[in-house]
């Protein structure tokens, strides 16, 4: 077990016995996330395509059902750096970006609707490329080589708007339809898919799978497993194509692919945690499909 490992392990152990102290509200309405992206929480894998993302949420419940959020984080992209550059060219570009995202969510019965609107920094400004550098040589890694080359600056726009609607199930598993579209000059898609939970469930608006547990009341706790499929048309890919519509990055991006995602979500009364894996098609012509962990901590109060 790796320290990196240990971590992870103490800090779950932490958070549970912090949440077995913890008082019991009647109701909650505030949520903070910390989640964690990296192509490195899987064996073998290290500075591929998404290679890492960090977000910080907080989510505050307001009345009827409505909520609102904000998060704010950094994600960063790069060609598959376990490649020989002489002989294989990259492909796909170096990027970071660090965006501020708030939102406004509403919370029926059987429905979940969310809107968005994210404003960020890509390219050298964002600092993500100066980063990537200093870890590696603070942790002892290989130098990153190719972020002269990354996406040039751009002030980042986007909106996003996502559903999702409660199909069939009970208390112990469920199907949820799902779908979310993006316009800007980060994201233009459409993804669409289903969602399969098991194990012991909270409904749809106060569950971990409406990206919060506020509203909820008693203790709140759920555990299950979880399994995603989407497919998904994009119409522009600023990982990719950069932030400038006028300019071309000398990179394609896919225009249609899917996301398989499956996670293990344990929530108690206040701490929640999570870990998981997506599996995506390419998101660059000559790329290849992609695999990333994911984990997450939460604390509901």
């Amino acid at each position: 077990m790796t320290s990196k490992d240990l971590i992870f392990f103490f800090s779950f152990l932490i958070g549970i016995a912090v949440d077995g102290f913890a008082s019991s509200d009647s109701l909650r309405k505030s949520q903070v996330s910390v989640r964690l992206d990296n192509d490195a929480f899987i064996p073998g894998r290290m500075d591929r395509y998404y290679s890492s993302g960090i977000k910080v949420d907080f989510y505050q419940y307001l009345s009827q059902g409505k909520s609102w959020s904000i998060t704010m984080g950094k994600e960063m992209y790069t060609p598959d750096l376990k490649k020989d550059r002489s002989l294989v060219p990259f492909e796909r570009p170096f990027a970071g970006m660090i965006f501020l995202e708030p939102g406004i969510q509403w919370r029926k019965s059987r429905w979940f609707y969310e809107f968005s609107a994210l404003g960020g920094l890509l390219g050298p400004q964002s600092g993500i490329g100066n980063l990537h550098r200093w870890y590696h040589e603070l942790a002892g890694f290989p130098k990153p080589e190719g972020w002269e080359e990354q996406l040039s600056n751009a002030v980042l726009g986007n909106i996003f708007a996502g559903a999702k609607v409660y199909l069939v199930g009970n208390s112990l598993a469920d199907i949820t339809l799902a779908g979310k579209a993006g316009f800007g000059n980060w994201d233009q898609s459409i993804q669409v898919g289903s969602i399969f939970r098991l194990g012991n469930l909270l409904p749809l608006p106060i569950s971990q799978l409406s990206g919060s547990r506020v509203g909820s009341s008693g203790k709140s706790a759920e555990q299950y497993f979880q399994l995603g499929f989407f497919g998904r048309q994009s119409f522009w890919n600023g990982s990719v194509q950069g932030g400038d519509f006028k300019k071309d990055s000398g990179f394609s991006a896919s225009r249609s692919g899917w996301v398989c995602s499956g996670d293990l979500v344990l929530n108690f009364q206040h701490f929640g945690f999570s870990y998981g894996l997506t599996f995506q098609s390419k998101d660059a012509v000559n790329a290849q499909n992609h695999v990333f962990g994911k984990i997450a901590f939460h604390w509901l109060f």
